[in-house]
């Protein structure tokens, strides 16, 4: 096994292992408990104590030599070792050979680490390239970037948190940050542990430390947990405040593929109104659980029915359930890797992200900070809520320059109906208000509308629906 560790230097004074920060070690046949070898299995150790602290980071990779006459050839494992040594940033180098020491402690005198914790249960390279993208983007809308520590599963069964830690281990962790992706395997429960509910066990425990926030993602996670076992359910309804319905949620939605989910008023979206859509339809087939709230949970995000319109179904796109504190748990039945858009994926799943963060952060608690603004957007966006609506809805915008903008609204024949904005306005998000009447203030009929903005040589468009 050859090895690169990056140091946390915080602990370089009780280092004594005497081993360099790159090395090799020599592996050894894997024996049963009567000493018997097991063929084809091989073990590699380093030193217990002295060796790995809080905040270090070791990258490997396996080299097997063929000692059959005759035949001379070297293996590795993994067959790409890009990134291998390079950076000890999460995402540098394949993250299966990444062996993570956590919490990353950056003062050794007060124990002081990220107070966020992301745990990534799914090997699939989408799921980790997600939330990589979503931290990198971050940094580039001009937001405050993801500050915590990851936890990457790096097999699909045996890697819950667990069996590697404590509550007390984690008790300085504020939040905890789950992603199942699309794992066929179970999550959060697996039935070949001795004890197979030990990671819910762990995060139960963890949360009645108090001030503690879950947010819980992956598709048909909520499945595993109520199929699982009457512990299962119990931490699906108790902790987290969700019911299961069925689960596949598209025939109950009117079977979309790509279905649509909007932010209702409840955290950790109460300050701001976001939309996405969610892809269950590529590359192959996923379904989403179908939940709803239950117990002391809330609808925080619906699902939208074909027509764009609100209000149609009860099933949650998010729930969240409100804790001691406003951090509580929220539980999306969807991965982030399948939050999906026309025109940038990527910074959808910034926004989620950085509205989560600030949520969990405090930093808008809900109805403190009302009107405060997201970061200033990559690409001209609009849309209004509520939808349908009578007599008013609120036509959101993001334009990510500034520079002359102009807002109509047209009826089904193409026709205009009223000019709302005509203005010069700073890059960023607004928004105006349409109170169904034309430019003469006059009230417009019942019916189909759409509000088309223009910046330069770019449009968007929302379509409304007004009920008198």
């Amino acid at each position: 096994m050859h090895y690169r560790l990056f140091r946390n230097a915080e602990f370089d004074p009780w280092r004594s292992s005497g081993l360099p920060d790159v090395g090799v070690v020599t592996g050894d046949t894997v024996r049963t408990g009567g000493g018997f070898p097991v063929p084809d299995r091989w073990s590699f150790d380093l030193p217990d104590a002295g060796f790995l602290f809080p905040g270090d980071v070791l990258h490997y990779y396996i080299s097997a030599a063929s000692d059959t006459p005759g035949f001379v050839g070297v293996s590795i494992m993994p067959a790409d070792t890009s990134g291998y040594g390079s950076s000890p940033h999460f995402g540098t180098y394949d993250e299966v050979f990444t062996f993570r020491a956590l919490p990353t402690v950056t003062d050794v005198v007060t124990i002081t680490h990220p107070a966020k914790l992301l745990w990534i249960d799914d090997q699939d390279d989408d799921v980790s390239e997600a939330w990589i993208g979503a931290i990198e983007r971050l940094a580039v809308i001009g937001s405050p970037t993801f500050t915590g520590d990851i936890y990457f599963a790096n097999s699909a069964y045996g890697c819950g948190l667990g069996l590697r830690a404590s509550s007390a281990a984690l008790a300085g962790y504020e939040a905890i940050i789950y992603d199942g992706g699309d794992a066929l395997a179970d999550r959060l429960v697996e039935d070949d542990q001795d004890i197979p509910t030990v990671d819910i066990d762990l995060l139960t425990d963890w949360l009645a430390l108090g001030n503690k926030g879950l947010a819980v993602w992956g598709d048909n996670v909520v499945s595993d947990l109520v199929g699982h076992s009457p512990a299962g359910a119990a931490f699906a309804t108790d902790v987290l405040g969700v019911g299961l319905v069925e689960s596949a949620v598209a025939p109950l939605i009117g079977d979309q593929s790509i279905p649509t989910a909007n932010t209702l008023s409840a955290p950790p979206f109460g300050v701001w109104h976001l939309v996405w859509d969610v892809d269950g339809g590529c590359p192959a087939p996923n379904t989403f659980d179908a939940i709803v709230p239950a117990g002391t949970g809330e609808l925080a995000a619906e699902w939208l029915d074909p027509q764009g319109l609100g209000g149609q179904y009860p099933y949650a796109a998010l729930v969240h359930r409100p804790g001691a504190d406003w951090r509580g748990r929220l539980t999306f039945p969807f991965g982030l890797a399948s939050v999906t858009s026309d025109a940038d994926p990527v910074q959808e799943r910034a926004y989620l992200l950085l509205s989560l963060c600030a949520h969990f952060d405090g930093l808008v608690p809900v109805g403190l900070e009302d009107g405060a603004e997201m970061p200033t957007p990559l690409s001209l966006a609009v849309s209004n809520h509520p939808n349908p609506f009578n007599p008013a809805t609120t036509i959101d915008y993001a334009l990510p320059v500034p520079g002359r903008v102009t807002i109509d609204v047209f009826d089904v024949r193409g026709a205009k109906v009223r000019t709302l904005l005509d203005e010069a306005r700073p890059a960023g998000r607004g928004d105006v208000v349409w109170r169904g009447d034309d430019d003469r203030g006059r009230s417009v009929g019942s019916g189909v509308y759409f509000a088309m903005i223009r910046a330069g040589d770019d449009k968007a468009l929302t379509r409304m629906i007004l009920i008198r």
